[in-house]
């Protein structure tokens, strides 16, 4: 659909103790199966639900849109016509993350709703 943001990949890193590197998570699209996603529809609806990213197995992250038109406040400030979306992948399915979305800037926050707590949101824009 005309406007959809498309996933194309992802390259992780995770450092862990020892100096060795966690890459798992990582995928692109059209490699080992690897399918592209989309991360925001250009006309999000409640309670429209779609895929983020595919590898079997590996990256199989979906969004489903709970919430729009709020406002919502970070230490960036106070953004309005928010978008709150839920977040979960079925190889991980006790994880869901809550993420919300603003017009012409993008993700403003994240919260892990399972889990450790986990908040992250947004400072400030560098342009």
């Amino acid at each position: 659909k005309r406007g959809n943001v498309w996933y194309f990949g992802e390259k992780t890193a995770a450092y862990l103790p020892g100096g060795k590197i966690d890459r798992s998570g990582s995928w692109e699209a059209g490699v080992k199966d690897g399918e592209p996603g989309i991360i925001m529809l250009a006309n999000p609806q409640i309670p429209d639900a779609y895929r983020q990213e595919y590898q079997k197995g590996n990256a199989e992250d979906t969004a489903w849109v709970v919430n729009r038109g709020t406002s919502a406040s970070v230490p960036f400030g106070t953004l309005h016509n928010v978008l709150t979306s839920l977040e979960f992948a079925r190889i991980e399915p006790k994880v869901v993350d809550q993420k919300l979305y603003a017009p012409r800037i993008g993700i403003i926050q994240e919260t892990a709703l399972t889990g450790p707590p986990e908040v992250a949101k947004l400072v400030r824009i560098i342009k």
